[in-house]
């Protein structure tokens, strides 16, 4: 007798591996978001905005410090630059407070000794029209 003649049969396919998982991604949403207010809140920080902007930044690096632990270092940066920008914004609006004040009072002063006619400061004396 002959041997059968067995078909061909089509390659077996290799062995299935588990898929790859993604990384565990370290977020740094807050840390990130901290950092960037505070560097703009120190940069805007002679004007109203800037301070607001550092409280945004301290607010977000406090809770950054907590919920993002890779990011620990941003969220202190941003705390520590945010603290500097409403510092400097709470300066800024004493200079100018006492600058306005300080205007105020000399403008009063041209127009009670000029009147309505109005006056100008001509080497440091107030010289009415």
């Amino acid at each position: 007798m002959s041997d059968p003649i067995v078909p061909a049969s089509e390659p077996t396919p290799p062995p299935a591996y588990a898929a790859a998982s993604a990384p565990a991604s370290d977020k740094k949403g807050l840390s990130i978001a901290s950092l960037v207010l505070g560097i703009l809140g120190l940069l805007g920080s002679w004007v109203a905005f800037g301070g607001l902007l550092g409280l945004v930044a301290i607010i977000l690096g406090a809770i950054g410090v907590k919920k993002e632990p890779t990011g620990k270092g941003m969220s202190i940066t941003g705390i520590v630059l945010g603290a500097l920008s409403l510092v400097g914004a709470i300066i800024a609006l004493i200079v100018i407070i006492v600058a306005g004040t300080f205007f105020i009072s000399f403008a009063n002063e041209i127009i009670q000794q000029c009147g309505s006619a109005g006056g100008e400061v001509v080497n440091g004396q107030i010289v009415c029209h």
